[in-house]
């Protein structure tokens, strides 16, 4: 099911907006660090989620993806985004490719890549860096030059199972 919040806004931004207030990125991660979850949050910040499903639903997973808890294809996610700093400026649009963490799935996560502007790699805390996490930072600042951030996700962990 497609959701779509201001539809007509997004489609002008894509087609006649300019370039500098375009924005790709990816989210790169080693399976099961959190991948999802800050595209989940995203979509819940731009109104495309209720608050209530924001921890339980994987808006961005298709339905088969979420039946064997794996995500298998990039997702991608256009937001539109006014700066509050700037109130009277064009909207920014943001394209967010939501990729697989699985080794079978690296180029997905390169096609992915190519594409974008920057990257967040997201490191889960607790276990640190992983074969996949390397592979993607390999491929991010070295092969597609995607401007990084790390993430550390579930610092929690690192207090309830230590």
């Amino acid at each position: 099911m497609v959701k779509v919040k201001n539809p007509d806004l997004i489609q002008k931004e894509i087609t006649q907006g300019s370039y500098e207030r375009k924005r790709f990125f990816s989210i790169v991660a080693h399976m099961d660090h959190g991948k999802t979850t800050p595209s989940d949050y995203l979509l819940r910040r731009a109104g495309l989620m209720r608050p209530e499903d924001a921890e339980h639903l994987q808006m961005i997973d298709s339905d088969e993806e979420q039946a064997h808890g794996i995500t298998i294809f990039t997702s991608v996610v256009l937001l539109s985004f006014k700066d509050p700093r700037d109130p009277d400026g064009e909207e920014y649009i943001f394209q967010i490719n939501d990729t697989p963490g699985h080794i079978s799935f690296t180029g997905e996560v390169s096609r992915a890549l190519r594409g974008s502007d920057g990257v967040i790699i997201i490191i889960d805390a607790l276990e640190g860096l992983m074969t996949q996490t390397e592979t993607n930072i390999r491929l991010s600042v070295g092969e597609e030059l995607c401007k990084p951030v790390l993430f550390i996700n579930k610092i929690d962990r690192l207090i309830s199972e230590s």
